[in-house]
């Protein structure tokens, strides 16, 4: 028998599935033509807004011209401008009163500053230190006093009231320094060399009252042999008349040495001789030996890390020869007797540049004639040109002045 019916798979009513098929393709198809058109709209609605609120802003005067540069590529200006928002405005309002303190009520009472920005402890510490020195140049004088200004007196006096002016300095400066250092305006890794293998050379002019001439400008070179315990140098200064010339030697070593680079305790032995060829000309003899420590105070005070500060004290001898008129080959000695007493400290301004402050006294530092004055203050700045190469430039005031700049190369480090 022949099949007359149709195939399972093809009855009449499929006919239409292929229709609805279609259709149903045709619908998302639409829907993401619509969405795509809803989005469309609304991106230039919001781009509309953006640029009307823009314009608004503009005719008020708040838009500025920024450079479109990326942020790694930014000064901490640009970035600011651009609406870069670093640390908390109110902290920064804070500290920068604090330092405005510091620097002016802190002249009067230390650690006004850090008191400012609740850090009592170092406050305390500098508010110490400021009634230490002022002690110590209260008793110099009611020494003096008392003693009716002896010989005798001056022993003890000139020293404590040279200690005592360079306390009050450092601790002054110690507060507007840790006021200033936070997460924005931080100390730079201190680069002051202490080890290695140096050679200098500089140019230094000397303005001195008691020089007929009034001024001295000499050459000067010198090295240092630094292995950490145990460091020897030697240097000369050579007036450009050649009327003039200085030779001087060290010895010295460090006996303990801390954690950090500048954290030790040295002695050293220093000897010089000055020829001095001018008129009233004059031969001298000097020695001195001295101790000292220096140390980084971030050990105590974080607000002060990589901050050094120290202070040495000695005895120290000068054997002067004169000519007498009645006869040129005869000679007049004397002998003058000094204790040195020095205090420094030092830190890095930028990443390269380290400043160097100090107050000492070293009777006759050049001349015999110089006044004893209230010691010698300066100023060192040490900028680290490269690996090898320092550039120096330093300044020193009492009774006269001394300018100097030169080059210090690191043959080994």
């Amino acid at each position: 028998m022949l099949a007359t019916s149709l195939p399972s798979f093809a009855q009449p009513g499929d006919a239409s599935a292929p229709t609805g098929a279609k259709n149903q393709a045709k619908q998302p198809a639409q829907k993401s033509k619509t969405k795509e058109a809803e989005e469309d709209e609304l991106f230039r609605t919001r781009e509309v807004r953006e640029s009307q609120e823009a314009e608004a802003r503009e005719r008020q005067g708040e838009v500025r011209e920024i450079d479109e540069k990326p942020l790694e590529e930014m000064s901490l200006e640009e970035a600011k401008e651009a609406g870069f928002i670093f640390g908390d405005q109110a902290e920064e309002e804070s500290r920068s009163a604090a330092i405005f303190l510091a620097a002016t009520a802190g002249l009067l009472v230390h650690g006004a500053g850090h008191w400012y920005v609740d850090e009592p402890t170092t406050a305390l510490y500098l508010l110490v230190a400021e009634g230490v020195s002022v002690g110590l140049m209260g008793s110099a004088f009611l020494w003096r006093w008392l003693s009716d200004d002896s010989p005798a007196s001056q022993v003890y006096a000139g020293p404590a009231l040279y200690a005592g002016l360079g306390l009050f300095g450092l601790s002054y400066i110690l507060d507007v320094i840790g006021t200033a250092q936070n997460s924005q305006i931080g100390i730079a890794e201190n680069t002051r060399r202490a080890r290695g293998i140096s050679v200098a050379a500089d140019y230094r002019y000397l303005g001195l009252e008691e020089l007929s001439a009034g001024s001295l400008q000499l050459l000067s070179a010198g090295t240092t042999v630094d292995f950490g315990t145990f460091y020897f140098g030697g240097r000369t200064d050579q007036e450009i008349s050649l009327e003039t010339s200085v030779y001087g030697a060290t010895l010295g070593g460090r006996p303990w040495q801390g954690p950090f680079t500048h954290d030790y305790v040295f002695a050293e032995v220093d000897g010089e001789w000055l020829n001095f060829g001018g008129i009233g000309g004059f031969r001298r003899l000097s020695g001195q030996v001295r101790a000292g420590v220096s140390f980084e105070l971030g050990h105590w005070v974080s607000q002060l890390r990589r901050v050094a500060i120290g202070a040495s004290i000695g005895y120290g001898r000068h054997w002067y020869a004169f000519p007498i008129p009645s006869g040129p080959e005869l000679k007049h000695a004397i002998e003058v007797s000094y204790i040195p007493v020095e205090t420094f400290l030092h830190f890095n301004l930028t990443e390269r540049l380290n400043a160097r402050l100090a107050y000492e006294y070293r009777q006759g530092d050049f001349l015999q004639t110089a006044r004893p004055g209230l010691g010698m203050a300066s100023l060192e700045f040490l900028y680290r040109s490269t690996n090898r190469l320092d550039l120096v430039l330093r300044g020193r005031l009492s009774g006269g002045f001394s300018l100097s700049g030169g080059l210090r190369l690191w043959l080994w480090e």
